[in-house]
């Protein structure tokens, strides 16, 4: 057994000096908190009392007339009714010294009882704490007493005058003291436990100062075995602590990474991971040792992207087991470079499915072209017999070009049926897009202009970068055929979060962050009903012969193939803006990163004028307005919104589409609102992105426009933040 150290012995000492002062302490404590207790009973006591009936009283000597006298009858009353509100009241009663004496001027017992003390009896006890009371004009409380009656203590407060100021007659309150000291004994109690409880604490702390001793030993000893095995071993073995730092890395670690074992402990194990998905690491550790939820741990072997020193990406099979020592828990990470075997496989997998292709698609294009073979020489034996009539020669070229166009939409049918599996990377979206922009330069009409916005720090996206390249060119194409006698083509980037409530009607999307590429032209423009078949396969509005109808609908399968959305905004005359939302890579939804967004604020009595063309646009907007209490009023043209101004309506605010029917852009209809209306403030949204309408001149820069669709918190935000603001 080990001997007590002289520092424990001195802990004793002072645990026991500790004691003995919370004891004493909370005693004292107690004391005092029973003492104001009972200080302010009396003084709200002698506050019940009519200070100009008792000063009355107090200045009358004729004793024998008091109980005659209605300010006599008001103030028993008071003083009866204060002594059933007081559970541990004895007596309660009022005194004055008209004289050389204290005198009873009245008190809470009935007239028959023992204890009435008529008007004008000398108060032949202990006068010092009365005296103490008219002389400081303070209440008083005075020391424990014990009579016939038990223990008690009383307590005084003074009535004054609310003439002169001057105490007139002093109140007191005799209570039983059991529960006094009781109260006082349950403080030192208390103090007691406090004492007790540092005692614990304090060989809580001595046992495991001397456990951690004992542990730290093993650690040391557990350490040095495992160092052993790691070095030994012919994978590579990671171990990081809570935190996520790195607090081993055997040799074979070293060559996978290329870091040494110096270099990369202290280092947070995200370095060695792609920077898609550095973020949010250290989040997943904190939710697994929160609630058991993990994504790795425990689950087997699996296969992730790794990142060596040099920045260089490779694949490779991790597998995470949890370990407890020393009272702390780490994670040990087992690892393998599987490049080699998976450039072996991928060769494998591309031969088989080579051949499986070639076996299919060429029994496919020889029953095909054997068919269209036919077809092509019978037409032209029957060209050659109807040569002499110029009708019938012009129907059978034609039927012949559309047997040619057959032959090749077929080829890239079957061409679509050979295409690559999505080969997903981790892709910078702006370099992406500046590729992009290169190979378009030789497609582009040199009467299109190219406007780019990237975002700064734009995200990376999880995607098949050479499908992506194909889908930016299509829409690039399509935008160029809407532009025939020229225009601008827009390319946009941007971060974005998408709530529950923007998300909820786009199926199998989730609410968190995704990176948007927006392509915009100035051209045609589509009809409604033309927007909502843009993405069936096989449907266009080109001229027969100049497109399959198969463009949009790749780009369609490939966005959502990627967990992304697409969407078309676009109006007659006015141009077309596609959105593509791709998720960001190793993103958390919101409802994982926090919790939902509190309500924006609401109303607070402001009238909207809300002028939007699609009226089950309209009828959601207003009613998403009227849930956070404005009042709403909707028109779907600019004329039919200045009606309400001529007829009386004095909004506060505009909320304006910038493309309207009826020959007027919201941007001329909030002008002429103004004029109406200087005080109205105006906010527009469209479907198309602020960048594309500036470069067309639709509205100015730096007004305040919102992207549709939009969440609700997000209009009733910037609603109130512009309602808010200080006028211009």
């Amino acid at each position: 057994m080990k001997r007590i150290s002289t520092w424990e012995l001195w802990v004793g000492a002072a645990l026991v000096a500790i004691t003995a002062l919370l004891v004493v302490g909370a005693g004292f404590y107690g004391q005092r908190i029973e003492e104001r207790r009972l200080r302010d009973l009396a003084i709200t006591a002698a506050a019940s009392l009519d200070a100009h009936d008792v000063a009355a009283l107090a200045a009358d000597t004729n004793y024998d007339a008091f109980a005659g006298k209605p300010e006599f009858a008001g103030i028993r009353e008071t003083l009866a009714r204060l002594r059933k509100s007081i559970p541990d009241a004895r007596f309660i009663y009022l005194i004055a010294k008209p004289s050389g004496d204290w005198r009873f001027l009245a008190d809470a017992e009935p007239a028959g009882s023992k204890d009435y003390s008529p008007p004008g009896q000398v108060y032949d006890d202990d006068p010092s704490g009365f005296e103490t009371v008219l002389r400081t004009g303070q209440p008083f409380v005075g020391p424990m007493s014990q009579d016939q009656w038990g223990v008690w203590v009383s307590g005084e407060a003074p009535v004054r005058d609310p003439e002169t100021g001057k105490t007139v007659a002093v109140l007191g309150i005799d209570v039983d003291a059991r529960d006094w000291v009781s109260h006082v004994w349950g403080y030192r109690w208390a103090g007691f436990g406090v004492a007790m409880l540092i005692v614990v604490i304090a060989g809580l702390f001595s046992y495991g100062r001397r456990r951690q001793e004992r542990d730290l030993n093993a650690l040391a000893a557990e350490e040095d075995r495992t160092r052993t095995i790691m070095s030994a071993a012919a994978v590579g073995l990671v171990t990081i602590d809570d935190t996520g730092a790195i607090r081993s890395f055997n040799p074979e670690a070293e060559k996978i990474f290329g870091y040494a074992a110096e270099e990369a402990i202290g280092l947070n194990v995200a370095a060695l991971m792609p920077e898609a998905e550095q973020a949010g690491h250290d989040g997943h550790i904190a939710r697994y040792l929160t609630s058991g939820d993990g994504r790795i741990v425990g689950k087997g072997a699996r296969e992730v992207l790794g990142r060596r020193k040099d920045g260089k990406m490779f694949p490779l099979e991790l597998a995470v087991a949890r370990m407890s020592a020393g009272g702390r828990t780490s994670f040990v990470g087992s690892i393998q470079d599987i490049s080699e075997r998976k450039s072996a496989e991928e060769n494998l997998r591309q031969a088989q499915k080579m051949e499986t292709l070639g076996q299919l698609t060429g029994g496919v294009a020889h029953d095909i072209n054997n068919m269209l073979m036919s077809m092509q020489l019978n037409m032209q034996v029957v060209a050659d017999k109807i040569a002499g009539d110029p009708e019938a020669v012009e129907c059978m070229q034609a039927a012949l070009g559309a047997l040619k166009r057959g032959a090749e939409l077929t080829d890239r049918l079957l061409a679509f049926s050979r295409k690559q599996p999505l080969q997903p990377k981790v892709t910078n979206v702006n370099g992406l897009v500046g590729e992009t922009l290169q190979l378009l330069q030789r497609t582009l009409q040199a009467s299109v202009g190219v406007n780019t916005s990237l975002a700064g720090g734009a995200w990376s996206i999880e995607v098949d970068p050479s499908q992506l390249t194909n889908a930016i060119v299509n829409l690039a194409i399509n935008a160029r055929d809407a532009m025939p006698d020229g225009g601008t083509l827009t390319i946009e980037t941007s971060n974005v979060q998408l709530d529950e409530d923007y998300v909820a009607p786009l199926e199998g999307m989730k609410p968190g962050e995704y990176v948007l590429i927006s392509v915009s032209d100035t051209g045609t423009g589509m009809p409604q009903a033309v927007v909502e078949r843009a993405f069936d396969p096989f449907f266009t509005t080109k001229p027969v012969g100049k497109g399959s109808g198969l463009g949009l609908s790749m780009v369609y399968g490939f966005v959502k193939q990627s967990g992304g959305h697409v969407k078309i905004y676009s109006e007659e005359g006015q141009g077309t803006t596609v959105k593509m939302f791709f998720p960001r890579t190793g993103a958390q939804s919101l409802a994982q990163m926090r919790p939902r967004a509190p309500r924006a604020p609401g109303a607070r009595g402001e009238t909207i004028l809300l002028v939007e063309d699609d009226m089950d646009v309209q009828a959601s907007i207003a009613r998403i307005l009227g849930t956070y209490g404005y009042k709403v009023h909707a028109s779907s043209s600019g004329p039919d919104a200045l009606k309400l101004i001529d007829g009386g309506l004095r909004p506060d605010l505009i909320l304006a589409d910038v493309i309207l029917p009826a020959g007027m852009t919201g941007p001329e209809v909030a002008d002429a609102v103004l004029e109406r209306v200087p005080s109205c403030r105006t906010l527009f949204m469209s479907g198309y992105t602020d960048n594309a309408l500036i470069h067309e001149g639709r509205i100015a820069p730096g007004v305040v426009l919102l992207s549709k669709p939009f969440p609700r918190e997000t209009v009733a935000t910037k609603i109130r933040q512009i309602l808010d603001a200080p006028a211009a």
